[in-house]
């Protein structure tokens, strides 16, 4: 096999291998609506997720002044929100929601946040596995909602 063959044979092993999904992000939390995380195949959008400057958080989601109350252990310095994590139906079982929970995190850690906080639904099943699965605790609840936390 010649060399120029051995290159090709290579960069063919290398494509079937590499992931097929790319993310991208957009905007900055400190400016509404924050950072917009997309994940997609390059032609297709096949989910999202937001990260929102906590003091904003309540704009996007009135659940959190609730949930949240007076308790001061998250606040703008310390803590970001992660709002509307979603996998579109038709890409879904195909780990994207762990790309983007991973992308989440690691934005949060380069920006120097100790929390990443959320909302989900008590009924929403496969969202509550994946954020437990994440090592997010709750932090409160009501009748409908949880309010998730993780320390980054």
């Amino acid at each position: 096999m010649n060399l120029n063959e051995e290159i090709k044979r290579i960069k063919s092993l290398m494509l079937e291998n590499s992931d097929p999904y790319t993310i991208s992000t957009q905007g900055n939390v400190n400016d509404v609506p924050g950072i917009h995380i997309s994940i997609g195949d390059g032609e297709t959008k096949m989910g999202h997720s937001n990260l929102l400057n906590f003091n904003d958080s309540s704009e996007w989601d009135p659940d959190i002044l609730r949930l949240l109350g007076d308790n001061g252990m998250f606040n703008n310095d310390n803590s970001i929100y992660l709002y509307d994590l979603e996998v579109y139906e038709p890409y879904r079982g195909k780990g994207l929601s762990n790309q983007l929970m991973d992308t989440c995190h690691n934005l949060g850690k380069d920006m120097g946040i100790e929390y990443i906080t959320l909302i989900t639904g008590r009924n929403n099943n496969v969202a509550q596995n994946l954020y437990r699965k994440y090592g997010y605790d709750v932090f409160n609840s009501d009748d409908y909602k949880d309010f998730f936390y993780k320390r980054l």
